[in-house]
């Protein structure tokens, strides 16, 4: 029997709008409105807040986690993110709002609809710049004041069996279950539960029984009340039993500066925890390099890596937005017909915002970057370059930073430590996280990673580059220099650090067969990477207490953020950014 042709990467289907209605978006698909321009507000706070018994249920809490099906247009969240502004427990205390959306709003969509609401327009200009468009798949969005948006565009069946958290509240926004029955099934409902904490409470608008009958199954008490508006009747449910109590205290101790140890810094001192990194020579040794594009990789197949690779590259290009971006814009052009082809087609995709990919033609392309170009390729246009020194002293400025080499490590209930050379411990705490680099092995003999040395040159500047670009190599135009990289080569070798006259000439070599033209070498550096098999990145738990982050290869910068993040969310029993199919993908027990 012949399996079936693998699924292309698409975006999301967007709503069916009717575009002669300028009071109020109305789906035309679901004969629906979004919501009530005279009382949509009133509204989601009534029959969601309220239901739900906020404010003064996150009043004594840490943490606090809202589920919702139906995003919509974002009233719900943005209603809700004013009343955190207004009633937050506490400087550390964290929101997290976990929505799913099976037809998302595009960026222009979303800012018209919300355009409807001025007394949350400081709340609705974050989200609509961060707001992922179309693109499939789970993705986390951060903002000031300790909250946290994670969106699944998904079918609801599919995202509630991706997500993994434990919800205290729950608003129940699809359209109405006569119009959109997929949003309100028995399954989803028993879904809905599993995903709930003890004494998590139900809000929404409809009382069908066949909704009230479902959750009913599913464990919810429910109880009928009286409507909002013309509505007579509206529903609330709770699931029986206690708040749980948090967690234990972690005190995290991070082994390595660089790209993957600051990433894990950056996630835990954004929830008030000081992590301890222990490093030589300050990560400077993995992450060093003048500047690192950040770009997407891309993948024409719809499978959950291709997803995280989407993913990882919309959290990345916002976590790095500021005073580290050195520029903006980047050029991929291709080397053969074959990879043209390829990359039309994943533009003609859409897998990503159009605002952030585009194919151009090769003389299109050749006009942005001023090289010449046989072939089209891809345009990035919010792709930033940043400087990898400055994110990483950002990243860990909230951290105790130890020069020192880490020689063993202990993990054990109740605690770890980590020792040098001599039997002296360095530093103590309740999880380490092995970010070493190269020097994984050493700490983790069983890592099987596999190693790759590479150099990169600067040069004196000349010639017209006005992009980076990459090709095989890539070029990154500086002040008053040009950066070309990198070579590969496999293996560590025995002086990995060692800096090759041959490996300055095979860049710009390469720079110059794509008609870039560049001075005399006036810098180089060379560094590890670290790749895996199957090239995915490793990170998760080795034993209790004990975790690694390895594998990055030469993507470090795209994916740390994203692989951080979801690791610290683990540790704090936060709600996960990735799909629970990603987590399994990353872990080590997989090699």
């Amino acid at each position: 029997m012949s399996s079936s042709p693998p699924r292309p990467l698409t975006a999301a289907p967007g709503p069916a709008l009717d575009v002669a209605r300028s009071d109020m978006p109305v789906s035309t698909q679901f004969d629906d409105v979004y919501f009530s321009v005279e009382g949509g507000l009133k509204e989601t706070r009534d029959v969601y807040l309220k239901a739900c018994g906020l404010p003064q249920r996150w009043e004594a809490r840490e943490r606090f986690v809202i589920g919702e099906l139906g995003f919509g247009s974002g009233l719900n969240f943005l209603a809700t993110w004013q009343m955190w502004q207004q009633s937050r427990p506490s400087a550390s205390a964290r929101l997290h709002f976990v929505s799913i959306e099976g037809f998302p709003f595009d960026s222009a969509q979303l800012e018209a609809a919300l355009k409807k609401w001025p007394e949350l327009a400081e709340f609705a200009a974050p989200l609509i710049r961060q707001w992922p468009g179309r693109v499939k798949g789970i993705h986390r969005l951060e903002f000031e004041g300790g909250l946290s948006l994670t969106l699944c565009h998904d079918d609801v069946s599919a995202a509630l069996a991706d997500l993994s958290l434990r919800a205290d509240a729950w608003f129940l926004d699809g359209f109405s279950p006569a119009k959109n029955p997929q949003m309100w099934t028995p399954d989803v409902m028993q879904s809905v539960f599993d995903l709930s904490a003890p004494g998590a409470k139900i809000g929404t608008f409809t009382v069908a029984g066949d909704v009230r009958r479902a959750l009913t199954a599913a464990g919810f008490e429910t109880q009928k009340l009286p409507g909002f508006g013309r509505k007579r009747h509206r529903l609330e449910a709770v699931k029986s039993g206690a708040h749980e109590q948090p967690g234990r205290a972690v005190c995290p101790i991070i082994i390595g500066a660089g790209i993957a140890g600051a990433g894990l810094a950056r996630s835990f001192v954004r929830r008030g925890i000081a992590p301890i990194i222990i490093d030589p020579d300050d990560g400077s040794e993995a992450s060093g390099n003048p500047a690192a594009i950040v770009k997407p990789r891309l993948d024409l197949q719809d499978r959950p890596q291709s997803r995280f690779f989407a993913a990882a590259y919309l959290y990345a290009r916002a976590a790095y937005a500021g005073k580290n971006v050195i520029r903006t814009g980047v050029a991929h052009i291709a080397k053969t017909q074959k990879e043209e082809d390829r990359f039309q087609k994943l533009a003609s995709q859409t897998a990503l915002p159009a605002q952030d990919m585009r194919f151009l033609t090769a003389r299109d392309m050749a006009e942005r970057t001023g090289l010449r170009a046989e072939f089209g390729g891809l345009w990035f246009a919010r792709a930033p370059v940043i400087d990898p020194v400055a994110m990483r002293r950002d990243w860990t400025a909230g951290a105790q930073i130890i020069k020192a080499e880490a020689a063993s490590l202990t993990a054990q209930d109740g605690g770890c430590d980590v020792t040098d050379d001599a039997g002296k411990t360095i530093a103590s705490g309740t999880d380490i996280f092995i970010c070493a680099g190269a020097k994984i092995e050493s700490l983790w003999p069983q890592a099987g990673v596999r190693y790759q040395r590479g150099q990169v040159t600067l040069c004196d500047k000349a010639g017209a580059l006005t992009a980076p670009v990459t090709y095989g190599g890539y070029a990154v135009p500086m002040e008053s220099s040009v950066l070309l990289g990198a070579t590969h080569e496999r293996g560590a070798g025995d002086d990995p650090g060692r800096v090759r006259d041959a490996d300055n000439d095979l860049n710009k070599a390469g720079f110059a067969a794509m008609g870039g033209a560049s001075g005399a070498a006036s810098g180089a550096r060379s560094s590890v990477r670290v790749t895996t098999a199957d090239t995915f990145p490793m990170a998760g738990a080795i034993a209790p207490g004990l975790h690694v982050m390895t594998g990055l290869g030469g993507r470090g910068f795209v994916h740390a953020p994203l692989i951080a993040e979801s690791l610290v969310s683990a540790v704090c029993n936060d709600p996960l950014p990735v799909a629970q199919e990603i987590m399994t993908c990353l872990s080590p027990s997989q090699t």
